[in-house]
């Protein structure tokens, strides 16, 4: 709960509660918080009952799906908890899946040994443009793309989206290189790095512009350029063509620039539906938490 509780209607899903609740394929069961103004606010808003821990839990439904939106040092501790109560089809967890690559490893190894899915809500990835991103980058095909990402709030935090974001399209990172170590925000180290996956090269820019938030991605390619702007909510394609002033000389495009919906109030949804795609045996567009894991292992490397 939180960002969108206030809201009404569907343009606005910011959350886990209101993208399940406005989703017609799930019900709520109940929910956990220490916070008892908390769970009031949640039965009024939702009609589930609210318990205090798991140890108080009364469920009168079997479950389908848990969700882990706690902070990450609880995930292991709560996995082991819910599993041994409950026999969930899946466990989806906020990220970034744990405090480090260990404990992620952990938690998948317990979902493993009881037949639990996994997923990780790196929400980019469940989102329509990405996979039109994708296509238009190179969709079934090592691209060869050079590009720049600038980020703010912290690497674990909010450059592991990127990270993870970037592992979806272009493949496994094949090469770590820390530029600039120094920074240290309230949000953990802020370094400047650089990530090879392959044929695609991809610098990462701290923005370091405290209070300002910025979080934007520039791709390049023969085809064009790419621009993901405002973490997402301003996605543009330039294609290449040639230049119609000079000659043999390739440019990018005065008018053919095509904006990409983002749909980025709506995110969450987004996420559900295709968990629920997931639930009804077809493919499901969902960071798992192996892949998840694969963005903690990068991660610790540029921490350590």
């Amino acid at each position: 709960m939180g960002y969108d509780f206030s809201e009404s209607g569907d343009e606005k899903v910011l959350t886990h509660a209101r993208a399940f609740d406005l989703h017609p394929d799930f019900e709520f069961v109940g929910a956990i918080d220490t916070d008892a103004e908390l769970r009031e606010s949640f039965t009024q808003r939702y009609g589930a009952p609210s318990w205090e821990d798991i140890e108080g839990m009364e469920l009168s439904a079997s479950v389908d799906v848990v969700v882990l939106a706690t902070p990450p040092q609880t995930h292991l501790p709560l996995t082991r908890q819910f599993l041994s109560r409950l026999n969930p089809r899946v466990l989806f967890c906020e990220k970034p899946f744990g405090t480090n690559a260990a404990e992620s490893e952990s938690i998948l190894e317990l979902c493993t040994e009881v037949g639990v899915d996994c997923f990780v809500n790196y929400m980019r990835l469940s989102a329509p443009a990405v996979h039109e991103i994708r296509d238009i980058l190179g969709s079934g095909e090592r691209p060869n793309v050079r590009g720049t990402v600038w980020y703010s709030k912290g690497l674990r935090n909010s450059a592991s989206h990127f990270i993870n974001l970037q592992q979806h399209l272009f493949g496994d990172v094949t090469e770590v290189q820390v530029l600039d170590p120094r920074c240290q925000s309230s949000k953990g180290l802020e370094p400047d790095f650089r990530l090879g996956f392959g044929s695609s090269d991809i610098t990462f820019l701290a923005a370091r512009s405290h209070p300002l938030f910025h979080n934007a991605l520039e791709w390049i390619s023969s085809r064009g350029v790419m621009s993901y702007a405002l973490a997402g909510q301003e996605i543009c394609w330039r294609p290449a063509h040639r230049s119609e002033v000079y000659d043999g000389v390739v440019t990018l495009s005065t008018k053919d620039r095509g904006a990409i919906a983002s749909d980025f109030q709506r995110l969450q949804w987004h996420v559900v539906d295709q968990l629920s795609r997931h639930l009804r045996g077809e493919e499901g567009n969902l960071c798992s938490g192996l892949l998840a894991l694969e963005t903690n292992r990068i991660v610790d490397i540029l921490e350590n």
